[in-house]
Formats: structure tokens, C-alpha cells, sequence
């Protein structure tokens, strides 16, 4: 059969052949459309069950400060070996810090049906070039420590205790002041370049003899033993005799606002517990020469300095898998300020989300980079003290030198002053969030404080696990804190979504069968007379029925093709992923109108052409 003869039989009739077209255009259009959203709703059902998982946070008692430890005993609530206070004596350890989480029980929690996960989050010290957010002068700030090199000017004795349980006060004035360590801006200077110094001192009587103390507050035992150790530690009488007026010190200090509205004393206090073994809280330097802190002597010097510059710069930087999964974010308290949280798939990208305040006082935006020098020390997740160093011991021996892009920032909007609550659970407005996979080697363990691990539960298996597993746990002594993350109700309107989209596609199946039924049966039929004369002439069935079908397939082609690939570009012009096997709908509508044009044209091939074409004078 000629081409010319199938090209004239498809253009004999322009009108009749766009119409079909069109309707052809119109099914394979609106049949893609449907089924490509049909396929995307199931699809994204089926991701985001995959995605989802109910978090389940635990411990074994209740938060510290709902068992009544005075909130100001924060520095004593580290289960660290080198935090301050830890390992003098009679420190009641037990008392002050949440039980951890061993090894053993993670291996075993993990081992029950339908935990699909657990999400262990580690923290380090982060030194950045950027200071930490502003610091909550409480009765203890970490932060606020400074090494002094100055001469004592004057000495004064205060001799009330002023109902504190120091026996009175020495009061200095110090001159000729040069800050070693720490923020310059802290220093209390007075119009002439003068600054007032605190000397606590206890009475000799009571040195070594600290038990006195145990049981003083009578409502909490505890707090008692605690103060005994604290005042181990403090200077005496003697000792602050040995400051003498004319003579240059170093003194390690701490800025202390609260103490200028005691009664009017210097808000610069010296000394404090955390030197346990590390630097004197004075040291006479007048006859030293002027290069003594390049001495090997003062080595433990040079690193005390170095630590109370960098905790200025120290971030809390907290190591995990996925942001959404963290007690406070499924309590809706930390959320997102700008772009996004951290999650699974950024595992090995060099980005990062940061406090929203920190962002806003140092200038920072998302697409800026923060560099951090990572520490290989692991700290334990603390609302107050964090990741600085504060304590020897705690500033690491190694450091990795990081960029980190911020794609986020996050805000807490500590409903119900729940940051006091239970310090254990939240996170400072120092804390930047990266990937585990930036954890420094030496900074793995084993054992985990409570707020460090989160229990991941399958979509699928929520429900046995609230039911059989739950009450498992509690009869063990655990409390829980359990999150289904809002997944019931989501994962049931996600089903009505895919269920409506599956009728509207049964729909327009149903219509695209009815129009593939139809233009076939206007373009053979109406065609049927030519198919009867090319007969009549002696052409035979196959090379007649031809002249129909090959035209028929080339309008097909013509409409489908592009019919389906409008549809693809509609559905995904607003972002939407795309279905690949939407694609399979293009051979079954190709398909549909051949298979029906050849059963028509099979049909007519049973028909003398003298019969079709009075058939055909008679319709007419």
C-alpha cells in the first residue's frame, strides 16, 4: 500500500480528523494527569511511613529539679569524672545527676519488637570565632571567670558573715590591672582604674572539718553534704593573710553581679571550685621575671588562660542523626526559626542549624559558614554548664578543624519554664546541631545520660508497641515519654488523600475508555466507504484495513505523546516529584485505540464491500 493513499484517507477529512485529536489529546491528558497523581499520593504514603517513626525518650527517675535539688546546684548535676566537685570527698554523686543509660540496657532496648532505631546524640565543645549569646548571670556563671595580674593597693576586713557561711570577708583594691584570661568588659573598674576584690574566707577552726555542715538544711540532707564540700575548697583565714598590700598577683576570679546587691560587696569574688588541682586562687609574681608564664611551672597557667578565652567561644556542639526526633522538637518546644532542621540524609554534608539568637548577635544567615575547632572530649548534655571547659580535664586534647554551612535556625520556646525543669533534656542557646558523621573518634562512649538517646518505633508497629511494650517498660521502673509524632492522624489523612485520588483516577479511566470508544468508531466508520471501494478495486483485507489503521496510529501518536507529556509538566509545575511510572499509561493508551480499530476493521473484513456500500447509501 502506497503512503499516499493512508496520508490522503487521514487529511480527506481535516475537521473530523482534529476532532479527533483533540479527544485524543484530551483522554491521554487528563488519563496521565490522574494517574500520576495517584501514583504520587501512594508513593509519598508509602515514604512517608517509611520516613516516620514514633520516638520514645526514657530514664529512670524522675528530672532532678522534680525531686527538689535546689536549682542553683547546677554545676554538681554531671555524671563527668572531671566535673567540678566530682570525686572530693562525701560529694554526694547520686544526688545530682540522672542515672545513665548503660550499654547493656541500650542493647536491650533496642532488641524490643518494633524499635527500629536508636538515635544516640553526643556532645563535644565547639571554639568558634563567634562569642557565645549573651550569659545568664545566675548565682554561678561558668563563663565569667577572669585571670588577673594586678598589685594589691589596699586591704580591708569585713567581719560579718552576713549570713552566708563564710566566717567574713577581705575586700581589695587592686591597681595596675592586666586581664590575662577572659572578657576585659567584665572587669568592674572603678573612675580610677582601681577594681574592688571579694576574699571570702571561713574560719580557721574549720579547716578540714567540713562535716560540720552535713545536715544544716534540714529539708534536703543532700544539699547539706554538698555545702560541706564546697567549703572544703574555699580559702581561710591564713591563706588571705598572705596577701600583702604593695605585692603583684595573679588571681583567679569570677565575676559575680548578684554579690553588688548584698549589701554593696565587690561583684569580683576570687576563687571558686572549679581549680580543684589545677592553679592557686592567688599567686605572688613581684619577684618573678617578666617572661614567668613561659615557665615550665606555670604551664597549668597557660592552659587555664587558654581555656577561660576559649569558653568564651565555645559552642555546644551537638552531634546527631535527626533533628525532628529530640524530645524537646516532638514536644513542639525547640523549633525552627528559619530554614530547616538537620535530618538523616545530611549525614556527611558539612552543614549545620544554630540558636536563632546566637545567629542574630553575631550577624549570622542561612548560607553563612561557621567554623569550629571540634573537641574529642565527650560532654554530657547540660542546659547550663554545656560544653565549656569551666572544670580541668575538660578541655580536650585533640581538635578538628570544621566549616559548616547553616541551612537553619532553631529557637526554644520553653513552654511552662521547662528549661528548669529538667536541665538534662534541653540545650543552651550555645548549641549548634551537625551530623554524627563529623563526631570525632575519641569522643565515642558507651553509656548515655537520658537526653542522649531516643528510641526509634516503625510506623507500622506504633500501635503494638503503645500497647504491649509500653506498660513492659513501666513495669520495669522506666519512665517513659512517649511521641507517635502526630503519625494516627496523619497517616489517616494521607489515606483519604490516596483514596480519593484512586477514585478520580477509576473516574477518568472510565472516560478514557468512553472517548477511546468513540473516535475510534467515528474515524473507522466514517471511513468504512473507502474501505469498501479500495476492496471493490481488489485491494486486499490487510492492505484496506491499512489505509485506517496506519493513520489512525500516526493520529494516536500524534495525540498521546504529547497529551501525556503536558500532563507530566502540569502536575510537576508547582515542585512535585513525578511518578516515573506514569509513563506506563503511554503504550496502554497507544495500545487501546489500535486494538479497538483492528477489531472494527476485522469486523468490516467479514462484510462484502457491496454490502458496506449499501450500508453506507443508506445512512446517508
Amino acid at each position: 500500500m502506497k503512503s499516499s493513499l493512508w496520508i490522503k484517507t487521514l487529511f480527506r477529512s481535516p475537521v473530523r480528523t482534529i476532532v479527533t485529536w483533540v479527544l485524543l489529546l484530551a483522554a491521554a491528558f487528563q488519563f496521565t494527569l490522574s494517574l500520576t497523581d495517584y501514583l504520587s499520593t501512594r508513593k509519598g504514603l508509602e515514604e512517608a511511613k517509611e520516613r516516620m517513626k514514633g520516638a520514645l525518650s526514657l530514664e529512670h527517675a524522675p528530672g532532678l529539679y522534680a525531686s527538689g535539688i535546689p536549682s542553683h546546684f547546677n554545676l554538681f548535676l554531671l555524671t563527668d569524672p572531671t566535673a567540678p566537685g566530682t570525686g572530693m570527698p562525701n560529694y554526694p554523686t547520686e544526688n545530682y545527676h540522672p542515672q545513665n543509660i548503660t550499654e547493656t540496657e541500650l542493647r536491650s532496648l533496642s532488641a524490643i519488637p518494633g524499635v527500629d532505631g536508636t538515635e544516640i546524640r553526643t556532645m563535644t565543645a565547639g571554639v568558634s570565632d563567634y562569642l557565645r549569646p549573651d550569659v545568664e548571670f545566675h548565682e554561678f556563671c561558668y563563663e565569667a571567670r577572669l585571670i588577673l595580674e594586678a598589685e594589691v593597693a589596699e586591704k580591708t576586713i569585713i567581719d560579718s558573715d552576713r549570713g552566708m557561711i563564710n566566717a567574713g570577708y577581705y575586700t581589695l583594691v587592686l591597681k595596675s590591672i592586666s586581664v590575662l584570661g577572659g572578657d576585659e568588659a567584665l572587669l568592674p573598674i572603678e573612675a580610677d582604674g582601681s577594681c574592688r576584690l571579694l576574699v571570702p574566707v571561713s574560719p580557721e577552726e574549720d579547716r578540714g572539718q567540713a562535716d560540720i555542715l552535713k545536715g544544716i538544711y534540714d529539708t534536703n540532707a543532700a544539699y547539706g553534704r554538698a555545702a560541706a564540700v564546697w567549703l572544703q575548697n574555699k580559702l581561710f583565714a591564713a591563706d588571705a593573710e598572705n596577701l600583702q598590700i604593695g605585692r603583684r598577683y595573679i588571681f583567679a576570679a569570677r565575676v559575680e553581679p548578684w554579690l553588688s546587691d548584698y549589701a554593696g560587696l565587690p561583684r569580683l569574688v576570687l576563687g571558686d571550685d572549679t581549680l580543684l588541682d589545677w592553679w592557686p586562687y592567688f599567686t605572688d609574681i613581684t619577684d618573678l621575671p617578666e617572661d614567668y608564664l613561659e615557665g615550665e611551672d606555670f604551664a597549668p597557667l597557660r592552659e587555664l588562660i587558654q581555656v577561660t578565652n576559649d569558653d568564651w567561644n565555645t559552642l555546644d556542639v551537638v552531634y546527631t542523626g535527626d533533628m525532628s526526633v529530640i524530645r524537646r522538637v516532638t514536644d513542639l518546644r525547640l523549633v525552627p526559626a528559619e530554614g530547616r532542621f538537620l535530618e538523616p540524609e545530611d549525614a556527611g554534608k558539612p552543614v549545620c542549624v544554630v540558636n536563632a539568637d546566637f545567629a542574630y548577635a553575631n550577624g549570622l544567615s542561612l548560607g553563612d559558614t561557621l567554623r569550629l575547632k571540634l573537641g574529642d572530649y565527650p560532654m554530657e548534655q547540660h542546659e547550663v554548664l554545656g560544653a565549656v571547659a569551666s572544670a580541668r580535664g575538660r578541655y580536650a586534647k585533640n581538635w578538628t578543624e570544621r566549616e559548616f554551612t547553616i541551612v537553619g535556625t532553631w529557637r526554644d520556646i520553653n513552654q511552662g519554664d521547662y528549661l528548669k525543669e529538667d536541665q538534662i533534656w534541653a540545650y543552651s542557646d550555645a548549641t549548634v546541631f551537625v551530623p554524627s558523621s563529623f563526631l570525632p573518634e575519641g569522643a565515642k562512649k558507651a553509656d548515655r545520660s537520658p537526653g542522649e538517646v531516643t528510641l526509634l518505633i516503625d510506623a507500622d508497629s506504633m500501635n503494638d508497641f503503645v500497647k504491649n511494650e509500653l506498660p513492659k517498660l513501666a513495669a520495669e521502673g522506666w519512665i517513659t515519654y512517649w511521641n507517635d509524632r502526630g503519625w494516627p492522624q496523619m497517616e489517616e489523612e494521607l489515606r483519604l488523600v490516596v483514596q480519593a485520588a484512586l477514585y478520580k483516577l477509576l473516574a477518568f479511566s472510565v472516560a478514557t475508555l468512553l472517548v477511546i470508544a468513540l473516535t475510534v468508531y467515528l474515524f473507522i466508520s466514517r471511513r468504512s466507504r473507502d474501505y469498501a471501494i479500495l476492496r471493490a478495486l481488489g485491494m486486499e483485507k490487510g492492505g484496506s484495513g491499512k489505509s485506517l489503521t496506519i493513520p489512525l496510529l500516526c493520529l494516536t501518536l500524534a495525540a498521546v505523546i504529547p497529551g501525556a507529556a503536558i500532563a507530566l509538566l502540569w502536575y510537576g509545575r508547582g515542585g512535585e516529584q513525578v511518578n516515573a511510572i506514569s509513563l506506563l499509561g503511554v503504550p496502554v493508551l497507544i495500545l487501546l485505540p489500535m486494538l479497538a480499530a483492528l477489531l472494527m476493521v476485522k469486523r468490516m473484513g467479514n462484510i462484502s464491500p457491496l454490502t458496506l456500500l449499501q450500508s453506507k447509501r443508506r445512512q446517508k
